[in-house]
């Protein structure tokens, strides 16, 4: 009785045992709670090798802010981030305790703002500028968080990810490290220790400072990394006014595919195990294959044969001028010879008793004309000729020129005849008359 009257013992549910039991199985055996892909897991790591400027002071931190705004032109881009303390407490948060800026591949700034008695005011009008471009991924959180902090109003921002989506045609939530995987095949550090610890304390550990100048170098080489990129593709070649393409425009994209190539397959393991996604990077590979083979043929076979083509051309041009010069030489040289023996034949026949001298000089004048017109027609003709068609037109007008000249010393004794014989039937009549008589 006493055994049924008693209530039974407190149970636990199962839903939550079970995470008990797991965590029984993983103190045994670690597993990883995030499943990376084969290639993922292999990338290398962005690694920062430029110098760290890190001030903690404030009146150097103005000097050196002041010093960049001066060097930097107009519209230049600094990578940027900030860092602040993780509080653990529910609705505090914790300062911006340190400002990165990267102005170059080989220059980062870290400015210690939790060490310092007040906010630096170059490094306020540095920020406040609206000719320096400031880039960085969640670069809208960090203006807001900055003007509740110390109400410093963040200008000519570049939201990294907005920008990826902008040239690579998509719509996709990107953060630092998804960008530097998709554009360089690499990956940040990102190690929880480091990115959580306390940023306020003074000085920073040099893990701290690299972590941190590689996160706004990443910014800075994502911003110049996509703002070379085309806006259909994920490259530009760049023409010139004329539509011409440049080849060493095309030789810079062909050698930067060469690399990103050559670096994936170096990060690519030996083996693949059971993946889903080896069918699908075959059949890019396919098509990369297919794409490269087009180049080819259109940079090296198409592009011969047009330069054949053009050379061809040229050498026409230069052969038609050529034949041209040749055929107006040999038309000047002709008409002047046939002028100058025609002079020389008809000054030759004339007879000093011919009475009437104008009527034979109009004769010579209009058949000179004539020949003249009739042999520039012939020879002033299309230059499309060959070098056998040339010299039959040399041996055609020499003959011609030869007909010429004796039709006109035939006309010239017809004339000459014409006039000698009246004075002749005048001698008959007169011979006729005396025998009559």
């Amino acid at each position: 009785m006493d055994r049924n009257m008693d209530s039974p013992p407190n149970k636990l549910p199962l839903w939550m045992i079970e995470p008990n039991r797991v965590d029984s199985v993983g103190d045994k055996k670690e597993k990883n709670p995030f499943q990376l892909s084969v290639l993922e897991d292999s990338l290398p790591f962005l690694e920062y090798n430029g110098s760290i400027i890190y001030s903690y002071n404030a009146n150097d931190c103005s000097l050196l802010s002041e010093d960049i705004l001066i060097t930097l032109p107009v519209g230049a881009v600094l990578g940027f981030d900030i860092e602040w303390p993780a509080i653990y407490a529910k609705g505090k948060e914790g300062k911006v305790a340190l400002i990165q800026l990267c102005e170059s591949e080989t220059k980062c700034y870290l400015f210690h703002i939790s060490s310092m008695s007040s906010f630096p005011v170059g490094l306020k009008r540095l920020l406040e500028d609206n000719t320096i471009k400031k880039a960085g991924v969640g670069i809208e959180g960090d203006k807001w968080k900055l003007m509740r902090d110390f109400e410093i109003k963040l200008e000519n921002l570049v939201d990294l990810a907005d920008l990826a989506n902008e040239k690579l045609k998509c719509k996709e939530i990107w953060s630092l490290n998804g960008l530097v995987k998709h554009l360089f095949h690499k990956q940040l550090v990102k190690d929880r220790l480091v990115r959580c610890s306390n940023w306020e304390c003074f000085p920073l550990t040099e893990e701290q400072k690299l972590y941190a100048a590689t996160d706004a170098y990443a910014g800075f080489l994502i911003y110049q990394n996509l703002i070379n990129l085309s806006s259909d593709k994920q490259m530009q070649i760049c023409l010139k006014t004329d539509g011409m393409l440049l080849p060493s425009e095309i030789k810079k994209e062909l050698t930067s595919l060469s690399k990103e190539m050559l670096d994936l397959a170096d990060c690519l393991p030996a083996t693949f195990g059971q993946s889903t996604y080896i069918q699908s990077a075959t059949e890019i590979l396919a098509d990369i294959s297919e794409n490269i083979k087009a180049v080819r043929s259109i940079l090296l076979i198409k592009s011969n044969c047009q330069m054949e083509l053009e050379k061809g051309a040229n050498l026409g041009i230069m052969c038609s001028k050529e034949e041209k010069a040749e055929v107006s030489k040999l038309t000047s040289k002709i008409i002047c010879k046939s002028n100058h023996y025609v002079d020389h034949k008809t000054a030759g026949v004339q007879n000093p008793h011919i009475k009437d001298e104008k009527e034979p000089s109009k004769k010579e004048h209009t058949s000179n004309t004539i020949f003249k017109e009739s042999t520039e027609k012939e020879f002033l003709m299309s230059l499309d000729i060959t070098e056998y068609e040339l010299q039959m037109m040399e041996r055609q007008a020499e003959e011609e020129m030869l007909h010429e000249v004796t039709s006109t010393s035939g006309d010239l004794s017809f004339i000459e005849d014409e006039e000698n014989h009246p004075g002749t039937m005048e001698n008959d009549d007169e011979f006729e008359m005396e025998m009559l008589k």
